[in-house]
């Protein structure tokens, strides 16, 4: 009984460590402009609001370009796992499925993606070290943590984080969209960043 809670309690405690090691190293490895990607974009997005361009970013066009956008995405991912079967490839496919599924709207998906996001950024982090190929690439990490971020930024838009903001009311509708749009574009370039290297992984192999 006793040996039981103990190896209990040094699995949860390799847990605690491994996580919070992965996290310091997550936030060491981002480069510096992913932090500005949210900024500029909302910026573009309200430059362009202001013009005769503003239906671009209207809800009505993002909600069916977002979509169309992460289906193009999810079939370049599937393709790159069936042509290299490994964990990167694997785990960028199932990424790109949650969020899939996520733009189809359904019930619950609006909660479920919370839980898949969470099992997939779980074992991300406990195969950091077998992933150095991928992770050694300064593009890849720039994507990688831009789309989190931008998807982040649109999520607290969808809350109404940012309603202190002067003239919040008259912009969150096209921020939050078409913010999201753009997370969903630098998963596109995450997925082709997660292809070249697969590619050159398989090559290497060969």
């Amino acid at each position: 009984m006793n040996g039981s809670r103990l190896d209990e309690t040094a699995f949860w405690r390799e847990q605690v460590t491994t996580h919070w090691a992965s996290g310091w190293a997550a936030l060491r490895a981002t480069p510096w402009p992913v932090w500005f990607i949210p900024i500029v974009a909302v910026l573009a997005i309200l430059a362009i609001g202001a013009t005769s361009w503003r239906w671009v970013v209207e809800k009505e066009v993002q909600e069916t370009v977002s979509p169309t956008i992460v289906a193009l995405t999810l079939t370049l991912a599937v393709l790159v796992w069936r042509w290299v079967p490994e964990t990167m490839t694997r785990m960028a496919a199932l990424l790109v499925f949650a969020l899939f599924l996520r733009e189809l709207h359904f019930g619950f998906t609006n909660w479920a993606i919370y839980f898949a996001l969470a099992a997939l950024v779980w074992w991300f982090s406990m195969e950091r070290k077998n992933l150095t190929h991928y992770l050694s690439d300064f593009w890849l990490r720039l994507w990688l943590g831009g789309t989190f971020l931008n998807y982040a930024v649109a999520d607290a838009f969808d809350g109404h984080v940012w309603q202190f903001l002067p003239g919040y009311w008259t912009f969150n509708d096209i921020a939050e969209e078409t913010l999201e749009t753009v997370g969903h574009v630098q998963l596109f370039l995450l997925i082709c960043m997660v292809a070249r290297l697969a590619t050159a992984r398989r090559g290497g192999q060969a």
